[in-house]
């Protein structure tokens, strides 16, 4: 995982693990705390990972994300 910051906004680039479809993971934030929630095609196993974010995030609507290359990408906007 690296976090970056633009001056705009914060972004997240995080490599996703052996398995996992980048078009099914849900990204929230809530209380300075990024919330990854992702599911393995192979196992079926759901996959938690939580991560402190420096700002504050009032909706859902200020995070975009897209998957590169196996590797999420996540935009916030503060």
């Amino acid at each position: 995982m690296d976090m970056r910051e633009n001056g705009k906004e914060f972004e997240v680039f995080f490599a996703l693990p052996e398995g996992v479809d980048g078009s099914k993971i849900r990204v929230n934030a809530a209380c300075g705390v990024l919330t990854l929630t992702m599911a393995s095609e192979e196992t079926g196993a759901v996959l938690l990972q939580r991560f402190r974010i420096p700002c504050g995030v009032n909706r859902d609507e200020n995070i975009k994300t897209d998957v590169t290359n196996n590797v999420l990408r996540i935009r916030i906007q503060p």
